[in-house]
């Protein structure tokens, strides 16, 4: 009997980066196919309404979160999915969070023709003649600027790492997440993107071959089983400690945003740093010089990394000075998985609120006029959305969220402060500042474990500390 069980719908889509991860890891698994017919009355059960989830028999543990299931498998089952070394887990991280930007960047695209009440358009606007418009026109404007733009930045990636894989010369989770999400868009099943969409792109063309080329993946696509040969979850291989770094910089925003838990993570580890702040102002002529174009970007021994959650990962697991309450990404697997689910339950809040930021901040990723937000009609959807989001949205994260506060201690995971911890903090205080139209400052103080968690967390010491510079 297997001692994994995947349940999730009879598509690729969010399951099948664990399912080619146990397939590599020679994992046996039950694979559990849900159809879509039966998900109404599913949904209610499920850990946070959603799919996929994992149960783990010797853990005693069902998961939600796809990135968490994904981690365990190559953490535990695997010697290289997942590196035990800083330096070559950094480029890992950096490789699967651009995998996330990639699929957050179709997300507009996909959910227009699907949820488009999900981005600020009437319930059913889809199946209007204006609608099947939009759908054609945001999904015409990925293919046409949004996917070159990440075709490059792959190719790039993969020939700065040897030309083979994302992040090296074996494949690692970023591979397992990339290969699905690129799949997708060449079996012509998604209205207004052609199947040959990735033909003109060659070294994305050649790379999907070779992945499909490894026994393991070529032998999971031809039958869907796998033989276990990994045997039971083992001790993972001792991580490599990472010596300091010289001259760790990190550069973003004079705001918290994107890179508070990064800074977060330094102060609670005791990992010195140049904390470079960068003007509004500043930033169109700086962007077109910025890996992705974007911030944070942290300096590593003179290299630039990208993606906050790849640094916050990266000195959670190595960084020398680790809180005496825990690690602040145990090395334990139960422990782990629960710090790896919280990071993805972390990210799903960021990602509900963010129609309701960028509709204010960036309309036309949903097929906005640039302007919309200055119109009588673009604040008059603000408003609707992020009262919204107040009055129906984060009364459920907010459920979530406590039930997890109350099982782990206080904490959002594992009984101590963790990584998932530092990720949320600065989440949830952006809600208390009172600088964002139409979302009350006391919008929290409605859940008193959550403002009781929030307290607990700002009074560790060493966060207690950074915010009394």
């Amino acid at each position: 009997m297997p001692n994994l069980h995947l349940t999730y719908f009879n598509i690729e889509g969010l399951g099948e980066p664990t399912r080619l991860a146990c397939a590599m890891s020679g994992v046996a698994f039950e694979d559990v196919r849900v159809q879509f017919s039966e998900w109404e009355a599913l949904k209610p059960t499920t850990k946070f309404g959603q799919l996929p989830t994992m149960k783990v028999d010797d853990l005693g543990m069902e998961v939600a979160q796809s990135g968490a299931m994904l981690r365990y498998v190559a953490r535990y089952y695997s010697t290289s999915l997942l590196p035990a070394d800083a330096a070559a887990y950094l480029k890992v991280e950096e490789a699967a969070s651009l995998v996330d930007d990639f699929n957050a960047a179709w997300a507009p695209a996909l959910l227009i023709g699907m949820r488009p009440e999900k981005i600020g358009y009437p319930e059913g606007y889809n199946k209007t003649e204006e609608g099947a418009a939009k759908v054609q026109e945001l999904r015409g404007k990925f293919v046409d600027t949004t996917l070159p733009q990440f075709a490059k930045y792959f190719t790039d990636f993969i020939e700065e790492n040897g030309g083979a894989f994302l992040a090296g010369a074996t494949p690692t989770i970023a591979d397992c997440m990339l290969l699905p999400a690129l799949r997708k868009f060449t079996k012509g099943f998604i209205d207004h993107v052609p199947k040959d969409c990735l033909e003109k792109f060659p070294a994305i063309v050649a790379y999907i071959s070779r992945m499909l080329a490894l026994p393991a993946v070529a032998a999971w696509y031809e039958n869907p089983t796998v033989a276990d040969t990994a045997g039971p979850a083992a001790t993972p291989a001792k991580d490599t400690p990472m010596a300091v770094p010289e001259g760790l910089k990190l550069t973003y925003f004079n705001i918290q945003g994107l890179a508070e838990q990064v800074r977060l993570a330094c102060a609670v580890t005791g990992t010195e740093f140049e904390d470079v702040r960068v003007k509004f102002e500043d930033w169109p002529a700086m962007k077109p010089n910025t890996k992705y174009g974007q911030l944070p970007i942290l300096n590593v021994d003179g290299k630039e990394v990208a993606q906050s959650w790849a640094m916050l990962r990266w000195l959670g697991r190595f960084a020398n000075g680790q809180p005496s309450s825990g690690p602040l990404v145990p090395a334990e697997p139960a422990a782990y998985l629960k710090v790896e689910e919280a990071l993805g339950f972390v990210n799903d809040f960021q990602t509900a609120w963010a129609p309701c930021l960028y509709i204010g901040m960036m309309p036309g990723k949903y097929g906005r006029p640039e302007d919309f937000a200055k119109t009588d009609e673009g604040q008059a959807l603000i408003k609707k959305m992020r009262e919204a989001w107040v009055a129906d949205t984060l009364p459920q994260f907010a459920k979530w969220m406590s039930e997890m506060i109350d099982a782990n201690g206080g904490f959002i995971a594992a009984g101590h402060l963790t990584v998932a911890d530092l990720a949320l903090l600065p989440m949830l205080a952006r809600y208390q500042a009172g600088y964002i139209d139409h979302v009350p400052k006391d919008c929290l103080d409605a859940y008193p474990t959550i403002t009781a968690y929030l307290a607990r967390v700002r009074a560790v010491p060493e966060i207690a500390q950074w915010y009394s510079k």
